[in-house]
């Protein structure tokens, strides 16, 4: 049995009778009956009416009618045999006619069918609705195109030379309208190819447009109609974005792969998931070595586990770390790396990669500490040199009036022998500062041109016999003539200083003493690495040992005075603090490198010198005579100015000493002619010996002068013969020195008259 739909139905007949019998039936099957005058109110799904009733209501109110709905509404109307049923169908209003009198059967079987028209038309309405809001809300363009090229249908999603057109603009239009002649050639031979292999075909172009070149992705797919025609289906989607990102990618991924700086990449856990190049010239690990492990295996060492914990402790907070973790490469060797590990986030907020920049900052972490280390020697050096000047001017004194006792004491007497073992010892003290101001700079030594091979030879002849049998030399002196400005006796102390020092080193298992010396030029980039080095010639002496080394603690230390690994009485602590200040004041520079249980190397650079033309001098200085001139004598120390006078007095010298500086320019200037030398002391308070100097030679022009002082760093512009100064003294000053100063200074002055 036909289910019988049930819907609203609008009734109208001309006899009453005949409309309450229809009325009666149609409820019977459960429909719900509505006068026609309700009908454009209320809205119904099927209207019934006779000939007489079209007539009253006329066909442009059923028009309306079935206009203002949204689906199909059907009209019946009822003839009696009279009525032309054809004039009525064909009117467009009408689209069922039955002939009175009606069949009840007949009747609620027409209805039956027009209301499941009714239904399905409007299913298949919202059905079509729901497709083309589907359609329009698309980022993509969609649209259709018939076998002639022209777009039957689109969407509202066309984007096209810098605006956007709409889909119902599109319509109608050929692709030659639409697109620039080229580009529509190119899809018309697609859309040919899509017709005829009857498959999905997709491609990408490019579109020029007033903001730029536009990238699209074009699927076309083939279409068959009910009726065999055929169309051509299109998704166009706009990818200038993902283009520009995958681009950016591109250009991150090269720029990534080729930069100097190390990159790792990890996922959450950790595991690596990407290192660039940079990171395999650096670690010195291929990439397949890595991926898959954690950073744990480039370790070192040389952090506890309390560091990687706190690193680790930032990173999962969503914070950025940043320091320095020195590494192990494959090869076993260190190195020292400036690191920046950032975590990386999803959308919501969740880290899940890490990223990780490293610098190899090996050297630069080295010379830092190198001039970390110049700089606290300088600091100290300083420090150093003022004692020095101090302890100076107490052993001036001491040693100065131990000379005149020993000149008024007989010779032979027992006050004599002690008197010899107090100058002995004041001697030796005086070799310690002068140990200080090598270290500090400040010591005066006279620098000569030296070829230092023989000066090594000589020192190893010497260190050869107080070796162990179970340590061995190995020598390699290349001969030459380059020459180094240096003392000799401070070479060989740097030469003893340093070997005995490997002799320590090795005194447990023994060994090999290693020395060579050789020419070399130094260029721009070995300069670079070592500070203080510059391009040019130098002689290179290394000094190397295969002892235990030396701890890594404590290697920023060793050329800080009285720093020292022996045990009490076992070394002062001075030995290479004097090497460095030593091979400084020769304009070089000493380094070292060692490697525990595998010994020590000391490299040292002297500049090369010219050697002069011409006979070197005699330095042989014999003790001056005294005199009968007059010695202006000045020194901010009451006890050595007392000892200056009484020393020169000793010899002849008609002498005023004073401590005030301003009073000595006093007596000058009260008569400059009373006075035929001057003595001064550089450091005084007040006036210092250099304004002193000043101020004398504008009292007098040709008075000679003669300046002292503990520290050589201060006397060095004065060896040019700056204003005249005729002699430089060093403190502690001995009688003879002084003896001599005074008599050439005086003779000169008498041979330049």
């Amino acid at each position: 049995m036909v289910k019988v739909l049930q819907g609203n139905i609008a009734v109208a007949f001309a006899r009453p009778a005949d409309e309450r019998l229809v009325r009666e039936h149609l409820a019977s099957f459960g429909h719900r009956v509505l006068p026609v005058d309700d009908a454009e109110r209320t809205g119904v799904d099927l209207v019934l009416l006779d000939a007489p009733s079209t007539s009253r209501y006329g066909t442009g109110f059923l028009r309306r009618l079935k206009d203002a709905d949204p689906v199909f509404l059907p009209i019946i109307m009822a003839l009696d045999a009279r009525g032309s049923a054809a004039d009525w169908l064909n009117s467009g209003v009408i689209d069922d006619c039955l002939r009175l009198p009606l069949s009840k059967a007949e009747l609620v079987s027409r209805i039956n069918v027009f209301l499941r028209l009714r239904h399905q038309t409007k299913t298949l309405a919202e059905k079509s609705e729901e497709i083309r809001a589907l359609v329009n809300s698309s980022e993509d363009h969609i649209f259709m195109l018939n076998e002639e090229g022209e777009f039957v249908a689109s969407n509202r999603r066309l984007q096209h030379l810098g605006g956007l057109l709409h889909g119902d603009d599109l319509v109608g239009r050929r692709l030659e309208e639409v697109f620039p002649a080229d580009l529509a050639g190119l899809f018309r031979r697609e859309c040919a190819e899509t017709l005829r292999s009857d498959k999905v075909r997709t491609m990408k172009y490019r579109l020029p447009g007033n903001s730029g070149v536009r990238h699209r992705h074009l699927t076309l797919f083939p279409v068959k109609l009910a009726d065999g025609r055929k169309r051509i289906g299109g998704i166009c989607r706009d990818i200038t974005a993902l283009v520009e990102t995958e681009k950016s990618r591109f250009l991150l991924a090269k720029t990534m792969e080729y930069t100097t700086e190390s990159v790792i990449i990890t996922d959450r856990d950790r595991k690596i998931i990407f290192v660039n190049a940079g990171f395999e010239k650096i670690s010195g690990y291929p990439r397949q070595e890595a991926l898959g492990k954690t950073p744990a295996f480039l370790r070192s060492g040389r952090h506890d586990e309390s560091f990687y914990r706190n690193l680790h402790q930032t990173i999962y907070a969503g914070r950025t770390w940043k320091g320095d973790i020195t590494n192990r490469r494959k090869d076993g060797t260190l190195y020292v790396i400036e690191a920046t590990i950032s975590p990386v986030f999803d959308e919501q907020g969740e880290i899940t990669h890490f990223v990780s920049v490293r610098r190899d900052v090996t050297k630069e972490r080295q010379f830092e500490k190198v001039r970390e280390r110049i700089q606290r020697l300088e600091a100290i050096g300083t420090l150093a040199g003022g004692i020095a000047h101090d302890f100076n001017n107490i052993l001036v004194p001491i040693m100065g009036y131990t000379e005149l006792c020993k000149d008024i004491v007989p010779p032979g007497s027992q006050l004599k022998q002690y008197l010899d073992q107090i100058l002995l010892a004041a001697n030796r003290a005086r070799e310690l500062v002068r140990q200080i101001l090598s270290f500090s700079r400040q010591a005066e030594h006279e620098k000569v041109p030296l070829d230092i091979r023989l000066v090594v030879k000589e020192a190893l002849k010497l260190i050869r016999a107080a070796l162990p049998a179970d340590i061995q030399i190995s020598q390699q002196i290349e001969p030459g003539n380059e020459c180094v400005l240096a003392d000799p006796t401070e070479i060989h102390q740097v030469i003893m200083n340093l070997c005995t020092n490997a002799q320590h080193a090795m005194a447990e298992k023994g060994g090999t003493l290693s020395v060579s010396l050789r020419a070399v030029n130094v260029d721009e980039r070995l300069a670079a690495s070592r500070p203080g080095l510059h391009p040019g010639p130098y002689l290179h002496l290394t000094v190397g040992d295969t002892g235990c080394g030396i701890p890594e603690e404590i290697r920023d230390r060793i050329f800080e005075p009285y720093f020292t690994t022996k045990e009490e009485d076992g070394g002062t602590g001075l030995g290479l603090a004097t090497v460095h200040g030593i091979v400084t004041g020769c304009g070089g520079i000493i380094s070292e490198r060692s490697e525990p249980l595998q010994g020590t190397v000391f490299e040292l650079y002297f500049p090369v010198v010219e050697y002069p033309s011409g006979p070197g001098g005699d330095n042989v200085t014999r003790r001056g005579p005294g005199g009968s001139e007059r010695v202006l004598f000045v020194d901010d120390e009451p006890m050595v100015a007392e000892l200056g006078r009484h020393m020169l007095e000793g010899l002849g010298y008609k002498v005023v000493s004073t401590t005030d500086p301003q009073a000595a320019l006093t007596l000058l200037g009260n008569n400059p002619a009373a006075f035929d030398l001057v003595i001064t002391d550089m450091t005084m308070p007040g006036i210092s010996g250099d304004k002193l100097v000043r101020e004398v030679r504008a009292i007098r022009q040709d008075i000679p002068i003669i300046i002292c002082s503990g520290s050589s760093e201060k006397m060095k512009e004065y060896r040019a013969g700056k204003d005249g100064v005729s002699q430089l003294l060093m403190k502690p000053i001995s009688l003879n020195d002084l003896a001599r100063a005074v008599r050439k200074a005086l003779d000169e002055q008498k041979n330049d008259r």
